[in-house]
């Protein structure tokens, strides 16, 4: 008979509509995962899948089977959740991701009063962007994220929390960063060392000039933050970086930054949990824990609290004093 094993992965192969991208969300080998469906196929005595050009689609057996599966799983959850919930001891296990500067803020305190609190439940917390995380919200593959919100997805919830400014990042001598506020018009004749990826600072600074009708100074594209950051030390160019990024630098005095206004570049951050599941109580516990090791640690990292209905990714017009930035 088949197990709830091979109608997941069966389930998973159904969403996604390729082998190839079910295998790397499940973390098995393709092969492997052929093996799996052939195996249902012979054990029902039907064809579940044909393939096309673009990957596999149901046959109608296939459709019916699906179905099938994921009542299955979906009942098979619910129990779950509920035999977790008459224990007195919170157990099961999450997956967290979270963007490498918020990271470095809130991961350790994170997970060390995670473990405080919940000795025997398990969470397994990741490094990653912004783009991933969603992709793997959006799969199942995360259940809770911290997220530079975006456009709107009905595979994950998310709350705007925080609210991030873009500093302009240089060596600790150069004049540019002598003073705490910068204007974007001034930062835009400057040497920049910018990485690629328009769903980041990059993407946020581009969207900025273009309202704007004007053009960075780009002298350098490089997705690497270690050596960008080696760059500017080294006085190739400026970066444009959350101060999250850089605290230590610019603390230690290995480098300077300004916030930048006029407009500033601002970008709302997210507790976002996946949709396609019911959410265990591991994963709930942990969203939670999440959203206040980020307001405590909002002052330190310079975030500001979110105004209720601001969109995501904006940019504001409205020029506000360091000190006000960098509160809770």
């Amino acid at each position: 008979m088949f197990t709830l094993h091979q109608m997941s992965a069966f389930e998973c192969v159904a969403r996604s509509g390729s082998l190839t991208q079910a295998a790397a969300t499940l973390g098995v080998s393709q092969p492997a995962l052929s093996r799996t469906i052939r195996l249902l196929e012979a054990e029902l005595g039907v064809q579940l899948l044909f393939r096309t050009g673009r990957g596999v689609e149901l046959t109608e057996g296939g459709q019916v089977f699906l179905d099938f599966c994921r009542e299955t799983l979906d009942n098979v959850r619910a129990v779950r959740l509920k035999l977790e919930e008459l224990s007195t001891t919170l157990q099961g296990s999450a997956r967290i991701a979270m963007p490498t500067g918020i990271a470095s803020m809130t991961m350790a305190p994170f997970v060390t009063r995670f473990n405080e609190l919940f000795p025997v439940a398990r969470i397994h917390v990741s490094e990653a962007f912004t783009g991933d995380i969603v992709r793997r919200l959006s799969t199942g593959a995360v259940d809770v994220g911290v997220i530079y919100t975006g456009p709107a997805s009905q595979a994950i919830s998310r709350e705007n929390v925080l609210g991030e400014d873009i500093y302009l990042v240089g060596p600790p001598d150069a004049a540019a960063v002598q003073v705490s506020e910068i204007g974007l018009h001034e930062v835009l004749k400057l040497p920049l060392i910018l990485p690629t990826r328009q769903e980041g600072v990059r993407g946020l600074l581009d969207r900025a000039i273009s309202d704007l009708g004007q053009q960075a100074n780009v002298v350098i594209e490089l997705d690497a933050t270690v050596s960008l950051l080696d760059l500017i030390r080294q006085e190739k160019g400026y970066g444009l970086f959350p101060y999250c990024v850089v605290k230590q630098e610019v603390e230690s005095g290995a480098l300077q930054a300004s916030r930048i206004v006029d407009p500033c570049l601002t970008r709302d951050i997210a507790i976002a949990t996946t949709s396609v599941r019911p959410l265990s109580p591991v994963a709930r516990q942990a969203a939670s824990l999440l959203r206040a090791s980020l307001l405590k640690e909002a002052k330190s990292a310079r975030w500001s609290r979110t105004p209720s209905g601001v969109p995501a990714g904006h940019t504001t017009p409205v020029a506000r004093s360091a000190a006000t930035s960098s509160g809770p």
